[in-house]
């Protein structure tokens, strides 16, 4: 019995598999932006070029977010405006045709002014300038200290239908002391507007003109 030999280089009968070998690679010359640098975080320059950036856009952003606020602002005041405009033009329209809110009794126009003031001298612009409990009309000379928020012009002005004979509108208002008899429509127009002066950051307050004509 022949006795074969346990180490296999040693046999001539086995044939060892080869094995491929890549060779050896040369590693790319270190640079200044190779390798992971997961752990190595930002360097100076760069933290600097992103704040730079994000400045950039938040100033490109400013704009956008001032002008919506003053759209508010706006849209808030010509809200306001407009109820005060049609409540005041009920409040009248519920007025028999000869009281004395609606009797001109000098030149050929009654004007009646109002200013709109918080009940409190302290208070600032309240949240919702439409609430009766947080302010009032006044007189434009009684406000008492108090900042004016709105301003109310009322004009009522009396015609007679034979004015409408010439070309159809409403020309030439009757003076003070006409007859009764002879006035046949009362037009009642209110003005409301914003108290801001046009030197405001966004401009002159919102003004609202609701007219109507009363029949005898």
């Amino acid at each position: 019995m022949t006795r074969r030999d346990s180490n296999p280089q040693n046999d001539p009968e086995m044939v060892m598999p080869q094995t491929h070998v890549p060779p050896p690679t040369t590693p790319p010359p270190a640079g200044p932006l190779s390798g992971w640098r997961g752990e190595a975080g930002f360097n100076f320059i760069e933290v600097m070029v992103s704040v730079a950036l994000l400045f950039l856009i938040a100033m490109m952003m400013l704009p956008i977010f001032s002008r919506a606020t003053s759209l508010n602002l706006m849209g808030r005041e010509s809200t306001v405006v407009s109820a005060y405009g049609r409540a005041t033009q009920e409040d009248f329209a519920q007025l028999p045709f000869a009281s004395q809110r609606l009797v001109v009794t000098a030149g050929n126009e009654r004007t009646e002014t109002q200013v709109w003031v918080p009940k409190s001298v302290t208070s600032s612009d309240p949240a919702d300038p439409l609430d009766p409990a947080l302010g009032e009309w006044v007189a434009s000379g009684a406000t008492g200290g108090r900042r004016q928020v709105w301003q109310r012009d009322v004009v009522v002005r009396q015609y007679s239908l034979d004015d409408l004979n010439d070309d159809g509108e409403l020309n030439d208002p009757l003076p003070a002391g006409t007859p009764n008899s002879r006035i046949h429509l009362q037009e009642v127009q209110v003005e409301v507007q914003s108290t801001r002066e046009p030197g405001s950051p966004i401009g002159r307050g919102k003004r609202v003109v609701v007219t109507r004509l009363k029949a005898f």
